[in-house]
């Protein structure tokens, strides 16, 4: 799940199995955020492993566009 405002994106991951989930999530490839159970910085690979009945909340800073200004 996602939800975003202008600046933030926060994900919510959650796996509900028994078995270990990957999760590849395009939008978040190479992307730095923080994994906000851990309180640690992240990097986000091809894919995300998820433990058994296991979740992670991710919250990454949204690209700002640039405004120009015509004078």
């Amino acid at each position: 799940m996602k939800k975003e405002t202008k600046t933030q994106a926060l994900y919510l991951l959650i796996n509900q199995s028994q078995k270990q989930q990957c999760i590849e999530i395009t939008e978040l490839k190479n992307r730095k955020g923080r994994d906000l159970l851990e309180q640690q910085s992240i990097l986000i690979g091809d894919e995300v492993v998820l433990a058994s009945a296991s979740y992670k909340i991710y919250k990454f800073e949204n690209k700002q566009n640039k405004m120009v200004t015509k004078y």
